[in-house]
């Protein structure tokens, strides 16, 4: 018996260690109200963007995960919306952008109306308590 579970140690030791690599890349779970609001107002600011509207977060609960999401919607130049969401893509922590939606301004020449949804995921329970 304890040969079949020395068998799949080394597996079991690899697959949690992959897990506690994924896990340092999400955001820490007591951010959860608030962080993506944060990362979205900063990196615009950064841009020299002003966001338009903000809805409100949407919460999905999978297993020992939430998986979080907020829209957006701005106008703005081209050039600073391609700076903005390399701002957002290059983070150390895990985010990603859902949906995306660019359209001419039809009133403001050389700008775009945008609508973006930026998903991230926060961990209910820290599998690597030990």
């Amino acid at each position: 018996r304890s040969e079949s579970i020395a068998e799949f140690f080394e597996d079991y030791q690899a697959a949690k260690s992959r897990i506690v690599g994924f896990q340092t890349r999400l955001p820490a779970t007591k951010d959860k109200a608030d962080w993506l609001n944060h990362v979205l107002i900063s990196n615009a600011k950064e841009q020299g963007i002003s966001i338009d509207g903000i809805m409100p977060q949407k919460e999905v609960e999978i297993a020992s995960y939430y998986v979080v999401s907020r829209s957006v919607s701005l106008t703005t130049t081209y050039d600073k919306v391609g700076k903005w969401i390399c701002g957002i893509e290059n983070s150390p922590i895990f985010l990603k952008i859902t949906d995306f939606n660019l359209k001419k301004d039809p009133v403001k020449r050389g700008h775009v109306k945008v609508h973006l949804t930026l998903s991230t995921v926060f961990t209910k329970v820290f599998m690597d308590n030990q």
